[in-house]
């Protein structure tokens, strides 16, 4: 089969680490389909001075990474009070380039990852080329829609223009629904594990862990509002203040991390929490293999994968009952949920994960035997029955 896809949310020379996951389920895409990947990449005047997105007139208009073809057109972005027209000056933007990728590769439908823009400018696209588009849904790009009336109604027709919509999580899959979307055209397809992340991993041992006193709670994601990273700092203070052999350690960054330092030095907990920043990928399971929890404290998930990757590292959860999150922590001896906006039933929560015997090897069986080809497989089926 023939497709192009299209995603903002992918990796680039700029930023190796955008749309990761995305960037891992394409690729086992690529195994099975003849693809090339449209991954737009901002366009801001340059007569206007910014250095967010200077760095982007430095990647190039196309590349290949391993059998992956991708093109990285530039599409205007005006901060602030262009976002709500972003889908579509995605559409215009992108009309004369997909005019010159469906001529070279001939698709037989197009694949967006990411609801908007992506998936509003590629159903818009669909519309002028005459080809069967389908969106994938992947988490906020649904869930945050109650917040903004004109990305909803984007999103809503985008849905059922399609013609189908893939979603990470049976949550998510419900919230399309609720759209007014056609259950028919809905299919869940929840994310894999990728096979090197796994190779990383010793199967039962922890040969890999540094020795240490004491206790890790790790966070590990974007320090970002959706992902609350200040609710865990809000209960840590109660944690901490109860257990002196207990660390915090932040993996990754964002724009809560002045203000995680600012309450950590506040609350005299400064020396207890390391914030390592953004990591590569392939060393996030060195992070987790030396922690003793991890907490994910977000308000809003579609299925994270971090909550997959520590698991296959054998590392017990607490997270936030939102989304797709029960979907993975399904009892007891996988984790344990909390609600939002509790940090003392949060800080108990985390003091009884930190107390608790968890049988490791069980933790890591949980997610074992589901890859990124299981996944692509899932989804070209779907493809291929649903297209007209």
């Amino acid at each position: 089969m023939r497709l192009i896809v299209c995603s903002s949310n992918y990796p680039n020379p700029a930023e190796p680490n955008k749309g990761i996951f995305n960037g891992r389920r394409i690729r086992a895409l690529a195994d099975m389909a003849d693809l090339a990947v449209v991954a737009p990449i901002p366009y801001f005047p340059k007569v206007i001075p910014s250095q967010r997105y200077a760095r982007f007139a430095q990647i190039p208009d196309r590349a290949v990474f391993g059998s992956v073809r991708v093109h990285y057109p530039r599409v205007l972005v005006i901060p602030r009070i262009g976002r709500s027209l972003y889908g579509f000056f995605y559409a215009a933007c992108l009309l004369r380039p997909m005019a010159r990728f469906i001529e070279e590769y001939r698709p037989q439908a197009l694949l967006a990852f990411w609801a908007y823009p992506d998936g509003f400018g590629t159903v818009l696209l669909s519309r002028v080329f005459n080809l069967p588009a389908f969106v994938c849904a992947m988490g906020c790009d649904v869930n945050d829609l109650d917040q903004h009336l004109g990305k909803r109604r984007m999103v809503t027709w985008a849905f059922r223009h399609s013609c189908g919509a893939l979603a990470v999580s049976r949550a998510l899959g419900s919230r399309i629904v609720n759209l007014g979307v056609d259950p028919a055209k809905v299919k869940v397809v929840p994310n894999g594990l990728d096979d090197v992340y796994l190779a990383q991993l010793v199967d039962g041992s922890d040969a890999d862990a540094v020795p240490r006193t004491g206790k890790t709670v790790l966070y590990c994601g974007r320090l970002s509002p959706e992902k609350d990273p200040l609710y865990l700092m809000e209960a840590a203070r109660l944690l901490l203040a109860n257990r002196p052999d207990v660390r915090l350690k932040f993996v990754g960054d964002g724009p809560l991390r002045p203000r995680i330092e600012e309450l950590a030095a506040a609350w005299n907990i400064a020396d207890r929490l390391t914030l390592v920043g953004e990591v590569p990928h392939d060393q996030i399971a060195q992070h987790m293999r030396q922690a003793d929890v991890l907490c994910l404290s977000s308000v809003r998930e579609g299925y994270p994968n971090v909550l997959l990757e520590a698991l296959a590292c054998g590392l017990p959860i607490v997270a936030t009952n939102v989304g797709g999150v029960p979907e993975i922590v399904t009892d007891e001896n996988v984790g344990i949920l909390v609600p939002t906006g509790q940090p003392r039933e949060l800080a108990q929560a985390l003091d009884t994960a930190l107390r608790k015997q968890w049988d490791r090897q069980s933790l890591q069986q949980v997610v074992r035997g589901r890859s990124w080809h299981d996944v692509a497989r899932e989804m070209l089926d779907f493809v291929e029955r649903t297209i007209p």
